[in-house]
């Protein structure tokens, strides 16, 4: 409970005032990181694993008839040639975990076929996704969940006219491990970010309140009177100026308490022997004690006088030298944060120099895929002439097998021969067609990425024109905070000009009163020297013993500090 009383040290105020701002900033950034990450996931990484899904379901479609489906229900070798095809198909395409077709055989929900198990005409319960894709006779694509042959993402397709749906699902247990892998790395940041925010704000507290705490405790030491101690300082800062000004003026302390116990004690024996004085005098004149008397009653009234204007001098000064140090500190925040702005500035103007060189560097790879469209385009051109050829190599083996059936005998061998070059031109356009499939979807892909790409460089440049305006920003506030360092430096020049006049103008009204006193013990003595004035000499008698009582309480007072 005393930590949460942060209002009570400068040091916790000092890690307060950095530790709060810089977790409200993590909190912040963490979220739009992890909200920025979730929508990219979602909206690129499933949408391309549902495009996947959908090429895996129209491939397994068209090795899969809807008549071996019919068949299969009844035929049990045909359920066998089933199971074949959804085994192949399963071992052929990574990261597909199940293939099968399921069905609703007299009113109940059955597995007709499951890859790699021979679970045939089981029962089990058609999913919500199940039953919708059969009534609505539409694809239809599940959310990510969980059973017991792992994590999915399924895809159905039906064939109505058999009451079956064919079903396949993929491992999508890497996107729940991208979003658990997200969250765990948002965490580790926070923690890290105020373990590192508040190890600093301690270090930063500690430094500056170490040296106020000490001053702090002599200053208790000073309160009590103790003037002996001194207070040694290494700084050199604003702090340590005040260190060294808190010595001076500790050891002026003691210079004027020594000073005050002579002074007691020479007043004392003076108060002594004025009082033997005034005893021995015994006559005096009415007239001149009347006057006399008139006269020392306003040299009182004016050191009454002096008196009050002695106490407002000084707490004129004393008000003076809590402005100079307030002051004092207005100067060494405004430097803080004119550093912090020159810091900021300067990683705007870094931050911005990155931001140009990934700019190039999106270029350069836009202009990289273009080539690859275009290398890709020219593949297409040669893979046409390829089919070309191929079909004009079939033709002219059609012609030879028909001239050598012409031939009769003679033209057997040249028949055999034929009929290979025909079987190799139906070769070349099997292989001709799976290239031009396969370059079809690589120009795709590319097309994509382009797009992507040029997004990506839009994204960039306002990226670029953002932290730009930023640095001109930065740049603005740092010469608001010179200019308010430099008016600061000024207001404490003239406030230390302040405080010297004050202290010259206490000096002259301490002379003034010295003075007035002088005055006073003059008008003392005058009275004395009278012999008529018996009645002023004996209450000159009682102020002398009273002088003598006030010395000894002073000197009581001096003994209670120690130098």
């Amino acid at each position: 409970m005393k930590f949460l009383r942060w209002n009570h040290s400068i040091g916790r105020q000092i890690s307060f005032a950095f530790v709060v701002p810089l977790l409200l900033l993590t909190l912040v950034f963490l979220g739009v990181l992890y909200q920025t990450t979730m929508s990219i996931v979602n909206d690129h990484v499933i949408s391309q694993f549902e495009q996947r899904l959908e090429l895996n379901m129209t491939n397994l479609t068209s090795s899969i008839p809807e008549e071996l489906v019919s068949a299969a229900l009844t035929d049990k070798s045909k359920y066998q040639e089933l199971l074949t095809k959804l085994n192949d198909f399963t071992k052929k395409n990574e990261g597909l975990q199940n293939a099968y077709v399921i069905a609703k055989v007299d009113g109940k929900d059955v597995i007709l076929a499951l890859s790699n198990e021979d679970l045939y005409l089981a029962e089990l319960p058609f999913t919500t996704e199940q039953n919708q894709a059969l009534e609505q006779d539409a694809e239809t694509v599940s959310d990510i969940y969980e059973d017991d042959w792992g994590v999915h993402k399924s895809l159905f397709m039906p064939y109505v006219n058999s009451k079956a749906v064919v079903g396949i699902d993929m491992d999508a247990s890497f996107v729940n491990n991208l979003k658990r892998y997200v969250m765990i790395l948002s965490v580790v940041f926070l923690i890290a970010a105020i373990i590192i925010g508040g190890a600093i704000a301690f270090v930063v507290g500690n430094r500056l309140s170490r040296p106020i705490i000490a001053l702090v405790k002599h200053t208790k030491l000073v309160a009590k009177g103790d003037l002996t101690t001194s207070m040694t300082n290494n700084r050199h800062d604003e702090i340590g100026q005040l260190a060294d000004s808190f010595e001076e003026m500790r050891k002026s302390l003691a210079g004027i308490i020594n000073s005050l116990h002579q002074d007691s004690i020479v007043l004392e024996n003076s108060s002594s022997t004025l009082q033997i004085a005034l005893t021995e005098l015994s006559a005096g004149s009415q007239q001149v004690v009347t006057a006399i008397t008139a006269e020392a009653q306003a040299a009182d009234n004016r050191s009454d006088h002096l008196e009050t204007v002695t106490q407002m001098v000084h707490s004129v000064t004393d008000s003076v030298t809590v402005v100079d140090k307030q002051v004092t500190e207005m100067a060494m925040l405004s430097e803080t944060a004119q550093t912090l702005s020159q810091q900021g500035n300067s990683q705007v103007q870094h931050l911005a120099a990155q931001m140009n060189e990934i700019q190039i560097y999106g270029a350069e790879t836009s202009s990289k895929l273009q080539r690859l469209d275009q290398r890709t385009k020219e593949i297409s051109n040669v893979i046409g002439i390829i089919r070309t050829i191929a079909s004009q190599i079939n033709m002219l083996s059609l012609n030879a097998t028909i001239e050598a059936a012409r031939a009769g005998e003679n033209g057997k061998g040249f028949a055999v021969v034929a009929q290979e070059i025909q079987k190799l031109a139906n070769q070349t356009n099997d292989s001709v067609a799976s290239i031009i499939e396969s370059v079809q979807v690589i120009t795709d892909e590319t097309v994509n990425v382009l797009e992507s790409n040029a997004k990506s460089s839009e994204e960039i440049e306002k990226g670029v024109v953002l932290i730009m305006e930023n640095g001109r920003l930065f740049e603005k506030i740092q010469t608001s905070v010179s200019s308010l360092a430099s008016g600061v430096s000024h207001i404490v020049e003239h406030t230390e000009g302040i405080a010297r006049s004050a202290t010259q103008t206490l000096s002259a009204v301490q002379e003034v009163t010295a003075i007035s006193v002088e005055s006073a013990a003059a008008q003392q003595e005058i009275s004395a020297t009278s012999q008529q004035q018996y009645s002023s000499i004996q209450q000159l008698d009682q102020m002398s013993a009273q002088i003598q009582e006030m010395a000894q309480e002073l000197a009581s007072l001096i003994k209670q500090f120690k130098v």
